[in-house]
């Protein structure tokens, strides 16, 4: 979601919070990769959108989820695993972030969700696939800082 000038981004800044963005990148094979870190205390994620970059490939059933581990504590299901077979460049994929299943939206819509997010402590969110398969993805975050220090970084 690149802004082309600065009032642009003042005014997503003022209604989402910081963007920060994972850059595309393969899709994991059967295991974890990292797309953000939460570092210096709790944040509130405002948004939380994936989007394919390479199509997905087929003949696959591979399931895609998120999830948080913390710094101190047990790893968290943020979204439950949806899957992602065949889902074409442009594919969204929604975090509503209350554990609930992963919303994909194929036609390249998504409707954010009337909640005021999500909060997370320190630590490293991740999505996870179940079986290896061809695809990529890229992320974007929207969040505001709970505490003094607190940051999200692309991991």
């Amino acid at each position: 979601m690149p802004f082309t000038n600065d009032s642009q981004k003042q005014a997503a800044s003022t209604l989402w919070g910081i963007h920060v963005v994972k850059a595309a990148a393969t899709l994991p094979s059967s295991t974890t990769q990292d797309i953000f870190v939460v570092s210096g205390g709790k944040v509130l994620i405002r948004a939380l959108v994936g989007e394919v970059t390479v199509e997905v490939g087929a003949g696959t059933t591979p399931d895609l989820q998120v999830q948080h581990d913390p710094t101190v504590g047990t790893t968290i299901d943020v979204a439950t695993d949806v899957v992602i077979a065949s889902d074409e460049v442009g594919t969204l994929y929604y975090v509503e972030g209350d554990g609930t299943a992963l919303i994909p939206i194929s036609s390249g819509y998504a409707q954010a969700a009337a909640g005021q997010g999500f909060i997370l402590p320190a630590g490293t969110l991740q999505i996870v696939t179940s079986e290896t398969t061809a695809g990529a993805t890229k992320w974007d975050l929207y969040y505001l800082p709970l505490e003094d220090g607190a940051s999200v970084a692309s991991a």
